[in-house]
């Protein structure tokens, strides 16, 4: 996970741990360990101790049964880690604005002559309609140049919005931070906090506890084949030193 360290939202530090065999949700435990220090160092370094007014939450990997899940779940944890950071102000309220951010899909534009020279659409290219929910708040955004083939857009699903945000604002905010991704001198397809996690989490790789593994491996029991055998939890990753602030960095980009 990946939170905003700075009043831009361009530095993100980012929290990784093992999640447990095929589970899609956060874990309660996984949330606070990994959020609490983020959210503590955030208010003390930009807030001056406050808690924020407005949180967008964007997620990532989830279908649309798992929707309900992130809200009831994962939002309803980071609620109640608000509401303990925030013992000195307890009747200020954090609102959320919780998005989905998808690519999985098989939704693509052709706009024939408005588009690039490989007809796909010019960056900033927002659908809003038509082919979006009747009722949901929903949008396709093309942000990025396609270097190769057809492009294709990323799907933004708002499940929540407790601060009553406009949605042309909404969409402004979503092509802009698109410009902000660190490793490209170019707006990049999809919102660079997501990215961002993306690449913590490929680099937690290197954090894994070889050597409890292989105990375990050693300790389970021999079945007949490697597909009859329990699914097993991975062990929690190595700590990682915070030496000169770095846990608090983009250490992984």
């Amino acid at each position: 996970m990946t939170v905003s360290m700075d009043r831009w939202g361009s530095r993100y530090a980012a929290g990784v741990q093992t999640n447990g065999f095929r589970v899609e949700m956060v874990s309660t435990r996984n949330l606070r360990d990994m959020l609490i220090p983020l959210f503590r160092h955030w208010m003390e370094n930009v807030s001056g101790g406050m808690l924020p007014d407005h949180v967008y939450y964007f997620r990532d990997g989830v279908s649309e049964g798992q929707y309900l899940s992130v809200l009831k779940q994962e939002v309803a944890d980071m609620k109640e880690i608000f509401k303990e950071l925030g013992e000195t102000r307890p009747t200020h309220e954090v609102k959320f604005t919780v998005v989905v951010a998808e690519k999985r899909h098989h939704i693509r534009f052709f706009p024939g002559t408005a588009g690039d020279k490989n007809s796909n659409p010019i960056p900033g290219t927002i659908v809003d309609r038509d082919v979006t929910h009747p009722y949901e708040n929903d949008v396709y955004l093309c942000s990025h140049k396609a270097i190769k083939g057809t492009a294709r857009p990323t799907h933004y699903h708002m499940l929540m919005d407790e601060a009553g945000l406009h949605l042309d604002a909404f969409q402004k905010m979503l092509n802009d931070h698109s410009y902000q991704y660190m490793r490209s001198t170019t707006p990049v397809s999809l919102f660079p906090a997501v990215y961002y996690a993306h690449l913590a989490s490929n680099r937690a790789r290197a954090h894994e506890d070889i050597s409890e593994v292989k105990r375990r491996e050693r300790e389970s029991a021999p079945t007949k084949s490697t597909s009859e055998r329990p699914p097993e939890e991975a062990p929690p990753l190595l700590e990682m030193i915070n030496r000169i602030g770095m846990r608090f960095g983009m250490w992984y980009i």
